[in-house]
């Protein structure tokens, strides 16, 4: 190997091999970016998600608990201590009036059912549908309250493209009790999940959404890491998704029975940026070698060889006997 491409390799060695670790360099921190910036979009957007959810079931425990604070109620079950047939009758056509009302206005509860739970009868149901509220005839709620009122619930019951979810909230007196039982419209709830990457699961681990679709008794539940840290967000990497968990209560009577919701994402579409990304970072960085070999290697013909050989042939013009040989040139540095 001459001297001239010995030294061409030799400089070209040395700009290049910079640039090539710069390059990887670079490369591995745009992927360590694009994989945290993917975490924490997953984490905001499940925040919200979160937030909306808690606002909507907020509102329905809160228009539960003024169907059980009106004066009808308290004047309803004082009749039933009473016994006194007119004033119970008086009472539940008023209390009626006021849950048609209600079921009007608010369009959140499509049943509403009050059960005298002293002797577990049904004694109002009021339905909303077609946007409008009519009496029906009085049966038991579903199970997910206890018989003597000492406590709150809410049951979810499968149906045919989903589930239907019932709050339960007691009305204690003196010597009788009662119980308001509502059926909240899920089509609002469902409304507010528009994310394809959403999954909620009940205290039971049933799936209750699965990509952002409502699901049924028949929808096979996702495998999760259940937290149970009551809020946090936890981030986890499988080998094709990302996903960020969350255990909440969701009905906030209820603060031990947690729900979990999840918002997963294929490794897929978190890859196909940073793929594009480093494609790009190596055509750059391509470009980058190719120009740093050229210039190098214009840089060593032009001012370090040519200059050399030039003297190389001037001694040897010398050794021969000619002493007329000379080199013409401008450079005043050691060549």
């Amino acid at each position: 190997m001459n001297l001239k491409l010995k030294l061409a390799l030799f400089t070209n060695f040395f700009i290049v091999l910079p640039i090539v670790i710069l390059g990887g360099y670079q490369s591995f921190s745009n992927y360590q970016f694009q994989i945290n910036e993917a975490k924490s979009s997953l984490s905001r957007d499940l925040q919200k998600q979160q937030d909306d959810l808690l606002r909507f079931f907020d509102g329905a425990c809160r228009d539960m608990e003024f169907c059980t604070q009106t004066t009808e109620v308290d004047k309803l079950l004082t009749a039933f201590e009473d016994e006194d047939d007119d004033e119970i009758s008086y009472w539940t056509e008023a209390l009626r009036s006021v849950f048609l009302a209600f079921a009007e206005n608010r369009k959140i509860f499509t049943d509403i059912r009050f059960t005298s739970i002293t002797d577990n009868k049904p004694v109002i149901r009021v339905i909303f549908s077609d946007n409008k509220a009519t009496p029906a005839e009085p049966t038991l709620p579903p199970a997910g309250y206890k018989t003597d009122g000492s406590t709150t619930g809410a049951t979810w019951e499968p149906e045919e493209n989903g589930f239907s979810l019932w709050l339960h909230l007691p009305v204690p007196a003196s010597d009788s009790a009662a119980v308001v039982s509502a059926k909240v419209d899920l089509h609002f709830f469902y409304k507010l999940i528009q994310d394809k990457e959403i999954f909620l699961i009940n205290q039971d681990k049933i799936p209750l959404i699965v990509n952002g679709q409502a699901a049924n008794d028949k929808t096979p539940s996702p495998e999760l890491p259940f937290t149970d840290k009551g809020g946090s967000i936890v981030i986890a990497m499988n080998d094709d998704s990302i996903l960020s968990v969350t255990d909440f209560p969701l009905i906030r009577w209820q603060p031990e029975i947690l729900f979990s919701l999840a918002k997963v994402r294929e490794k897929s579409i978190i890859m196909a940026p940073i793929k594009k990304s480093l494609v790009e970072m190596a055509v750059i960085s391509l470009l980058a070698i190719l120009a740093a070999a050229g210039a190098g290697y214009f840089f060593m013909t032009s001012q370090l060889i040519k200059p050399l050989f030039s003297a190389i042939d001037l001694a040897k013009k010398i050794a021969a006997g000619d002493m007329t040989a000379s080199v013409q040139t401008a450079r005043k540095d050691e060549i």
